[in-house]
């Protein structure tokens, strides 16, 4: 029969990978969790490629990382909650868009960024230069004897809850003291790149540039390759956390999810191993919704209608509702300082006022013809089954439209030869 505990347990802390908490911690997650399913994107060497945010999103309230699943990121406890946290949903090509647009713009805007670069890289050379105080096998030794200590406690059987608890606080004690020096090891004796030569102000200035250009890309690109090397960027940008909080109102439609995060550049453009100083970090929040009116839309708009173009028209053109394209010009106009003129009075300006062709200007040619016959209006107007006032119309539209003076019907009466036709 199976045993609810083992007959023996032996613990090697030289072969441990992560400490007892964050494994039992794991282990936890992995059971309230289902599989993830679908086919991720693969590179050009067949390794899966992360999405955009992977690991990134955070919802402060589960603590943990959302998911992607089809169009939105999820986080899986605020969707089975009967009050979540999260309420809205986040859409994947808003959130990509919002966040790399900010954080390129941070890049860009930030005039401080060139002279803390070159400072962060001289000060790696001063630092590579310097002879080093403690050596590799005083650091071994003291990695050696906290897990000798560690070893030596778990080799101890505790007597009392309270022993045990004693037991587990000096052990997490002496791995945090072990995780020390393992780290510093890693910096003082890790592989380092030798710097060639001190990057100039020009070159510092062009990989800012790029790193923008690369998250402006991967705001709309559907390339896994550019998604992955913007998802990088954004881990070390943002130090691997963008918190999430949900705002307005917790009703379909109604609300939306604010990003909280820190912004340090310093961590891609800055020396590969870290020896700039600690900076305080800028402190972003960005309001992941659709914005009221697509700025760009409106600009499309106004040059449209800059063109002489009829709202209407200019509406069906943008695929907008007649009274939502009035409220783009209004943006557009405001933005470029100047007043949107009156609709009326405009129209009389145009040489189109009207999108369907009116019946006057149809019937143009046809009036013209049997006019050059020397008929009287009143009979043409019969004869195409038309009001008279619509012949002359088109009569006088034929002339207008080809600068040509328009003879009106009375002085055209006179050089007819027929006389009028008699009235009924």
């Amino acid at each position: 029969m199976p045993r609810d505990t083992p007959q023996m347990e032996h613990i090697r802390e030289d072969l441990r990978i992560i400490d007892d908490s964050v494994f039992y911690q794991a282990q936890e997650r992995r059971l309230k969790h289902k599989a993830r399913v679908g086919r991720r994107k693969k590179g050009r060497r067949g390794e899966a490629l992360p999405h955009l945010f992977e690991d990134i999103l955070w919802c402060p309230t589960h603590k943990r990382t959302l998911w992607a699943t089809g169009k939105n990121y999820i986080c899986h406890d605020c969707r089975v909650s009967d009050s979540p946290d999260l309420y809205s949903l986040l859409k994947r090509s808003l959130a990509a868009k919002v966040i790399c647009q900010k954080v390129a713009e941070l890049i860009l805007a930030d005039t401080a960024l060139v002279p803390q670069i070159l400072a962060a890289f001289a000060k790696q050379v001063t630092t590579l230069q310097k002879p080093q105080l403690v050596s590799r096998e005083a650091l071994q030794r003291q990695r050696e004897n906290l897990t000798a200590q560690i070893n030596f406690i778990y080799e101890c059987p505790a007597e009392s809850d309270a022993d045990r608890k004693e037991q587990k606080q000096k052990v997490a004690e002496l791995q945090a003291k072990r995780a020390g020096i393992e780290q510093q090891l890693k910096g003082l004796y890790g592989p380092q790149r030798a710097l060639e030569r001190m990057p100039s102000e020009p070159e510092v200035q062009k990989r800012l540039q790029e790193l923008a250009d690369q998250l402006e890309r991967a705001s709309t690109s559907d390339d896994g390759q550019v998604i992955s090397a913007a998802h990088k960027i954004l881990k070390l940008v943002t130090r691997g956390r963008i918190e999430l909080s949900q705002q307005g109102e917790r009703k379909p439609q109604r609300g939306w999810l604010r990003a909280t995060f820190t912004v340090d550049v310093l961590k891609v453009t800055g020396p590969e191993n870290g020896t700039h100083d600690e900076t305080a970090p800028l402190q972003v929040e960005v309001d992941i919704k659709e914005p009221e009116f697509d700025m760009e839309l409106a600009r499309k708009a106004k040059a449209y209608y800059d063109a002489g173009m009829l709202e209407k028209a200019i509406a069906a053109k943008i695929g907008r509702h007649r009274n939502y394209t009035r409220k783009l010009l209004l943006v557009a106009f405001a933005e470029a300082e100047e007043i949107l003129p009156d609709g009326r009075s405009r129209r009389s300006t145009l040489e189109v006022k009207s999108l369907v062709t009116p019946l006057f200007q149809q019937k143009s040619e046809e009036v013209k013809a049997l006019a050059d016959q020397n008929i009287h209006l009143g009979e043409i107007a019969t004869k195409l089954t038309l009001d008279p006032n619509i012949i002359t119309s088109a009569l006088r539209y034929w002339y207008e439209s080809r600068g040509l003076p328009y003879l009106d019907g009375r002085t055209r009466r006179k050089t007819l030869n027929e006389p009028l036709p008699p009235t009924v």
